[in-house]
């Protein structure tokens, strides 16, 4: 499963993310081989639509599951017609969220 996380940072350690279409970073994080990745967030700086192309990252990122904090309409219509299931975060950093989901205390959006 490819798991991704908003943050502030690079790393599992930074300051999650409390928006998605504008969140910095996305740590794609692979729960078979437990390794992730940062990706810089190219549509965080747009005058519009931020959220729609933010979700069309993730998508092209072949991700399962996103843990946001906050979705907008217009990215929450993309993702709701993809196979990506979006949960609520927890906790202050990806870590702690990430820890939170596999031991299944996330609710969805």
């Amino acid at each position: 499963m490819i798991i991704c996380l908003c943050s502030e940072g690079k790393t599992l350690e930074d300051k999650i993310s409390s928006v998605f279409g504008r969140a910095p970073y996305f740590l794609i994080y692979n729960d078979k081989d437990k390794t992730y990745r940062s990706i810089e967030n190219s549509a965080k700086n747009e005058a519009h639509g931020a959220g729609t192309n933010a979700a069309q990252i993730i998508l092209d990122e072949n991700v399962g599951v996103l843990i946001t904090s906050a979705l907008g309409p217009n990215a929450k219509e993309v993702l709701d017609s993809s196979s990506i299931t979006v949960f609520h975060q927890v906790g202050e950093t990806p870590q702690e969220a990430l820890a939170a989901y596999q031991e299944g205390n996330l609710e969805e959006f």
